[in-house]
């Protein structure tokens, strides 16, 4: 049996679908973001399209570059868990 060091997250298409719709609502590119959360592009595709699992850290990124972007326009800020939690996820 091997553990994982880096726990492994799906969101569902709803939560996936939440990033893309915050993104599109700050008018950011899929580029523009992926360079603000440090991620290729590809990556944040996939997350959008709920495609595959990653690591929370990769989740973390996106919400954190939302949240910067939203700051900058003067919106409140995001929760996190409103935006990626799904069951089987540990707070963070």
């Amino acid at each position: 049996m091997s553990s994982k060091p880096h726990a492994r997250n799906k969101p569902t298409s709803a939560k996936a679908n939440r990033a893309k719709d915050l993104r599109l609502e700050l008018g950011l590119t899929r580029v523009e973001l992926a360079r603000l959360a440090d991620l290729s592009e590809k990556t944040l595709d996939r997350v959008e399209r709920g495609a595959q699992s990653f690591r929370e850290t990769t989740y973390r990124k996106i919400f954190n570059a939302l949240n910067k972007a939203r700051t900058k326009e003067g919106l409140p800020a995001l929760v996190y868990q409103d935006l990626f939690k799904t069951e089987g996820t540990r707070e963070v």
